[in-house]
């Protein structure tokens, strides 16, 4: 089963999970964008399905630089269950997307200034 957090809270185990009648919504679901292997339970996954669901650390890194909240927020997750998502050099690409974000924003909001400023001479 695959579930939208709608409002936050905790959630234990044991806790009891159920579909809210009415909000099926099959057509929210592409298949084409997740890799096959995504609608196999994780413990009947084959090492192909399980190996094409690694994302590589350039996604990783775009993840973080877009999401660095988002990109942490995986991984504490997977790690409440003693798993980790990312393999450790994604991990270690979307930690240094998180350090280079800020210097990279204001980058390009440089850039954008002077762009702006030569178009307007």
């Amino acid at each position: 089963m695959n579930c939208e957090i709608l409002k936050g809270g905790t959630v234990c185990v044991g806790d009891e999970v159920a579909v809210i009648p009415g909000t099926h919504q099959p057509k929210r679901v592409n298949p084409g964008t997740k890799p096959p292997g995504f609608f196999v339970r994780p413990k009947d996954r084959t090492h192909e399905e399980h190996a094409s669901m690694v994302i590589p650390p350039a996604v990783a890194f775009g993840m973080s630089l877009m999401d660095p909240a988002g990109f942490e927020r995986i991984e504490s997750g997977y790690r409440s269950v003693g798993v980790h998502f990312w393999t450790p050099q994604a991990y270690r690409a979307g930690q240094l997307a998180k350090k280079l974000r800020a210097p990279l924003m204001v980058a390009v909001a440089a850039a954008v200034v002077a762009l702006a400023v030569k178009v307007l001479m």
